[in-house]
């Protein structure tokens, strides 16, 4: 289960019809056509035909080589075809023209993070709030970052802003609650949770996570209750399996620990693994968080 949520931000129309039709010399007529090539790729982005975008993103670019809209666009279908170092290279250019880009920003660091090269990440998302202070995705973007690199305190801060930026997002309460978790902050992490449940009444990660709270504080009772319910939100859900299993162990059921191995065998191999080493070899297991 990712810890943390990444979100990329497409295909925004940052030039205006109106705007261009104000420029009363030839080079509007160049303008209008490349903007007309980016309306064009975004409706075949939106309806997934991701080749033909692309032709109209290039068409863009071939009437405007400066026109970052394009390069944001384009990077962002390549990276739908899973084709991510030309991905990289347009978001780069895209950033290049307009420094002040935040979107592209944020776009650029979503796909540096799948590269794995997270420090890259976090300047990139850097940037992007530093050009848009009331980004949200970017900063639970951050947040999501600096977890990977292990600066949980930091992480908080950038969720925390996310949160803040916007109240109504369970997927950053999420995130807040986990970075909560590891610097110690349970009681915070127990009401970021629960606010996220509040908002996401079906949020099995949620439950799952608010499980391990009760079963730190020795809740166990309240523990199986949110795992039940993840479960029944989601019944191949693997990370609620395995924690409902332990848990089980942990309260002498090893019947019932043993009926969550047979259904986790069959999604998980690797969390089957570690709870079967629970049953038969008697292993010491602890509840995971994520």
């Amino acid at each position: 289960m990712k810890r943390q949520f990444m979100t990329a931000t497409a295909l925004l129309v940052l030039l205006t019809n109106s705007a261009v039709s104000q420029i009363p010399n030839s080079k509007s007529e160049t303008v209008k056509t490349a903007q007309s090539y980016l309306k064009e790729g975004q409706h075949y982005y939106d309806r997934l035909e991701y080749e033909k975008a692309l032709v109209a993103f290039r068409k863009a670019i071939d009437l405007k080589p400066d026109f970052a809209n394009a390069y944001n666009d384009l990077g962002m279908t390549y990276s739908a075809l899973g084709r991510y170092q030309e991905a990289l290279e347009s978001l780069r250019r895209a950033v290049t023209l307009r420094p002040d880009f935040a979107v592209a920003h944020n776009n650029l660091g979503c796909e540096y993070f799948r590269a794995g090269n997270v420090s890259l990440a976090v300047k990139s998302f850097d940037q992007a709030v530093i050009h848009k202070p009331n980004y949200a995705a970017a900063y639970n973007n951050l947040g999501a970052a600096l977890s990977e690199q292990g600066k949980d305190r930091d992480a908080a801060q950038a969720f925390k802003l996310a949160v803040k930026l916007k109240p109504d997002w369970a997927e950053a309460h999420r995130n807040l609650a986990l970075s909560n978790y590891q610097t110690g902050e349970h009681d915070q992490a127990f009401t970021n949770l629960r606010e996220a449940i509040r908002l996401k009444p079906d949020y099995h990660e949620a439950y799952n996570n608010l499980a391990v709270l009760h079963h730190k504080k020795q809740n166990d009772r309240e523990a199986l209750e949110c795992l039940r319910k993840a479960l029944e939100i989601k019944a191949d859900y693997a990370a609620a399996l395995y924690n409902l299993g332990a848990l089980q162990l942990t309260l002498n059921r090893r019947g019932e620990a043993i009926s969550q191995y047979h259904k986790l065998k069959f999604i998980d191999s690797g969390l089957a693994a570690a709870l079967y080493g629970g049953i038969y070899r008697g292993m010491v297991l602890d509840l995971r968080i994520k």
